[in-house]
């Protein structure tokens, strides 16, 4: 039984999309999210890389990445 890449509890069925769909969708709005709301300044790199790799929008886009769905059929 596959199991729930967040909490890793048993899951009876599989997201009705592709994973390319929804990775789209998610790295979409985390560039809107990230470009309109991100408070973080962009003047230095190396301290915004790091914020960004702490940042909850990361792990969610790490998630997506990671979605064991087929390609577009």
């Amino acid at each position: 039984m596959a199991k729930c890449k967040i909490c890793d509890r048993p899951v009876l069925a599989g997201p009705v999309m592709h994973n390319k769909c929804l990775e789209l969708l998610v790295t979409e709005a985390a560039e809107k999210f990230c470009d309109n709301y991100c408070r973080w300044p962009l003047t230095n790199a190396e301290q915004l890389e790091a914020h960004c790799d702490s940042c909850p929008m990361e792990r969610l886009m790490q998630l997506v990445k990671q979605g064991g769905m087929s390609e577009h059929n």
